[in-house]
């Protein structure tokens, strides 16, 4: 003979307290859809990354991507064609990859902008002072220097002149005049001197200047000139 036994829950409360029983199928899925959903993931604040760190305070000796570098006594600024232009507290220069002094578009590679030589200009080739269509030196408050690959030069004119109206006439390098005195310095030490490549043909004073050592200009460079017929 079988007997049906009844359970009731209120006697077995473990089946029913939550350790043992099985989650409803709709809170578990809700439990799957939380691993996927897109809701779930960490939201990122893009305003929060750090801004990008200027490289040229960390490469003081041009190690590293910055384009403008600072040292002790300049900041260089480099160009992707491999030129530099340096600044420095009196003027700017900018040279070719070598590191020479060089003129491009006839801009000029030194500048000075403060000083006692402010608002002078050069003009440079691979390093030596070259100007092809004006002076390769404009000095302050007047005056100029025709150059040639380094060599103070001009054709017709006088090479080098100064803002007191002294003249130096030079062909490649050496003092050169055909038709006057290659020298004249009447307005500071008051004496001509006629040269052909360099040589000494006269020396002509034209005032009773003296040195600091009490000679004559003539005298100190032992050789006076005889008159000339063009001679004031």
């Amino acid at each position: 003979m079988s007997t049906t036994t009844t359970f009731d829950e209120s006697q077995f409360r473990r089946a029913t307290d939550g350790k043992f029983a099985t989650k409803r199928v709709d809170e578990a899925a809700a439990g799957m859809g939380a691993l996927t959903s897109p809701a779930a993931a960490p939201a990122v604040d893009i305003g929060s990354r750090p801004a990008p760190v200027d490289m040229s305070d960390l490469a003081p000796n041009g190690v590293g991507p910055a384009s403008q570098v600072r040292t002790a006594s300049c900041v260089e600024t480099r160009h992707p064609n491999g030129r530099t232009t340096r600044t420095y507290a009196d003027r700017t220069e900018t040279s070719d990859a070598q590191g020479r002094l060089d003129s491009v578009d006839d801009v000029p590679s030194r500048v000075f902008v403060s000083g006692v030589r402010a608002g002078a200009r050069e003009w440079h080739k691979a390093g030596e002072l070259h100007r092809e269509n004006g002076p390769a030196i404009e000095r302050t408050g007047g005056g100029e220097a025709w150059y040639l690959d380094g060599k103070l030069h001009r054709e017709g004119g006088p090479a080098s002149t100064d803002r007191h109206g002294n003249t130096w006439w030079s062909r490649h390098g050496e003092l050169h005049r055909e038709d006057g005195p290659a020298v004249d310095n009447r307005q500071d030490f008051g004496f001509r001197q006629w040269r052909r490549n360099d040589e000494l043909i006269a020396h002509v004073d034209d005032a009773d200047v003296m040195l600091p050592e009490g000679a004559r200009v003539g005298d100190a460079t032992g050789f006076v000139g005889p008159r000339l017929p063009d001679q004031d």
